[in-house]
């Protein structure tokens, strides 16, 4: 009985642990991403050097990233061939 209360003890610290770790680090990915940057670096630093890691990140991390400034909207730009609203094809 004890070994159980034990093993479930030790089990919910775990959980209380892990689970807000989990979810700081893929805030820290989408993050990363959002703003341009390697997710996979960002995470490491902020493991690595928590908590001022997260400090320097919540300080210094870049602007976020404008969609039009990234080519996202490439394929809604007129007159480009192959691209909607081009006039390419003859009739």
């Amino acid at each position: 009985m004890n070994e159980t209360l034990t093993f479930l003890g030790r089990l919910i610290t775990g959980l209380i642990l892990v689970v807000p770790c989990l979810l700081y680090l893929s805030w820290a990915a989408a993050d990363a991403r959002k703003r341009g940057k390697s997710a996979l670096l960002v995470c490491f630093a902020l493991v690595v050097f928590f908590p001022w890691g997260l400090i320097a990140w919540l300080v210094f991390r870049p602007t976020q990233r404008s969609l039009r400034t990234s080519g996202e909207f490439s394929a809604c730009t007129p007159g480009m061939p192959g691209r909607s609203g081009s006039s390419t094809h003859s009739v």
